[in-house]
């Protein structure tokens, strides 16, 4: 139990499972808890790097958006 919690970094504070099936109940909100986090990280990242490479990033255009852009703030406009 310690293991899964310090795995968890949740801690214990004052109010902890005492019972062995509240113990293990505690523990399997934990790991799914860290599961669930890193499913949806998995997701967000894998959108984001599927996003980018099948479209790749257009350095020319955004260049030009930028001098586009710095031509607007330039003095005497």
């Amino acid at each position: 139990m310690v293991g899964v919690v310090t795995l968890t970094t949740v801690g214990y504070g004052d109010v902890y499972p005492v019972t062995t099936e509240g113990r293990i109940a505690a523990m399997a909100l934990m790991l799914l808890g860290i599961g669930l986090f890193g499913a949806i990280t998995a997701t967000i990242t894998s959108y984001l790097m599927s996003n980018e490479s099948h479209h790749g990033p257009d350095f020319v255009s955004a260049v030009e958006d930028l001098e586009r852009l710095a031509a607007l703030h330039s003095p005497g406009r």
